[in-house]
């Protein structure tokens, strides 16, 4: 008797618990990311949302490190108080 196909091709069949699938997403549009910054500028004007909790929901990898550059930047601005 013949091993099934995918056995042949050494990978998981079909079904197997080892096999993932899920659905692959294209990028999103741009009017969906400007609505999605709309949204996180209206939510961290009204106190909702802190900047780096709307900077993590736009994408960002690093939140943290991205308001240590806003407060660097604005420091040596001279708008704050470094």
């Amino acid at each position: 008797m013949r091993p099934h196909r995918a056995a042949r091709l050494n990978s998981p069949a079909v079904g197997s618990t080892r096999t993932r699938c899920g659905p692959i997403w294209k990028e999103i549009l741009p009017s969906d990311r400007e609505e999605l910054v709309r949204s996180e500028s209206r939510l961290v004007a009204a106190n909702i949302h802190s900047r780096r909790q709307s900077m993590a929901a736009l994408g960002d990898p690093d939140p943290d490190r991205r308001w240590t550059e806003i407060m660097d930047e604005l420091a040596a601005l001279g708008t704050i108080d470094g």
